[in-house]
């Protein structure tokens, strides 16, 4: 799929190497590459630098996680959820705005100390589909009296 953005792994190239790609798809006819090498070296220290205050967490849903985090210092809290409308943070209890990285994952700033921080999903359209439910079923229960009314009044007159 060359609609969106992806990183693929070449595996091991070497320099002087060729790389034929191609596309299968007939409405493709031009794409850009560009090329990156992984530096495992910093890798490690980012991955260091990111486990350095785990968040361990005590509880897990669908749609609900809760964990505690500490920390010396104020931080931003880097998540792998997926940035969507719907979630809600709450740190120690009180209501956090998410944060957004690159578009794609939740963070968070946490404050210095020991916190409960709990993640809550709701669909944003779960309001107006029980609304809508609603107003379908009491439609449907209308139109079954009012049917069954003008049968009665049909007979009654014959």
């Amino acid at each position: 799929n060359l609609e969106n953005p992806i990183i693929v792994d070449l595996g091991d190239v070497q320099a002087g190497d060729k790389l034929y790609i191609t596309s299968k798809d007939d409405n493709v006819t031009s794409f850009g590459i560009i090329p990156a090498v992984m530096d495992y070296g910093i890798l490690d220290e980012v991955m260091n630098l990111l486990n350095s205050y785990p968040y361990e967490i005590t509880e897990f849903s669908e749609t609900y996680i809760r964990g505690t985090v500490s920390t010396d210092h104020i931080t931003t809290m880097f998540t792998t959820i997926p940035y969507s409308k719907g979630w809600d943070i709450y740190i120690d209890g009180e209501k956090t705005a998410p944060n957004s990285f690159y578009g794609a994952f939740m963070m968070v700033k946490v404050k210095e100390g020991d916190h409960v921080v709990e993640f809550r999903y709701h669909s944003p359209c779960l309001g107006a589909a029980i609304l809508i439910s609603i107003f379908a079923i009491l439609l449907f229960v209308s139109i079954c009296i009012l049917r069954k009314y003008k049968f009665r009044l049909h007979i009654r007159k014959q």
